[in-house]
C-alpha cells in the first residue's frame, strides 16, 4: 500500500520510476479496523534518481508508519 502511494506521489509530480529501495520505520502497531491516512511526497530528484517519503497515520494524526525511497526513472537515459 505505501509502496503504491509513493509511486503514484511521483507521478503526480510528472516523474516514475522503479522502486530500487524502501526503507520502512515501525513507530508504533498499525490499528485494525480504523480509517488511517496514506501520504507520500516527491523531495528530490537527481538523474534518474527519485527520493520519495511516506507515511501512514491514525485518524488523530499519529505516524505508525514512516518510508524513505528511492526510486529509477527508466525513462531518462543513461549517462554514458
Amino acid at each position: 500500500m505505501i509502496d503504491h502511494t509513493l509511486g503514484v506521489a511521483n507521478a503526480w509530480a510528472g516523474r516514475s520510476g522503479a522502486t530500487a529501495q524502501l526503507n520502512v520505520r515501525y513507530h508504533r502497531p498499525t490499528p485494525l479496523f480504523e480509517p488511517l491516512t496514506v501520504r507520500g511526497r516527491l523531495v528530490e530528484q537527481d538523474g534518474r534518481k527519485i527520493n520519495t517519503v511516506g507515511e501512514i497515520t491514525t485518524a488523530d494524526g499519529t505516524v505508525c508508519v514512516s518510508v524513505e525511497a528511492l526510486f529509477i526513472d527508466k525513462t531518462v537515459p543513461r549517462p554514458r
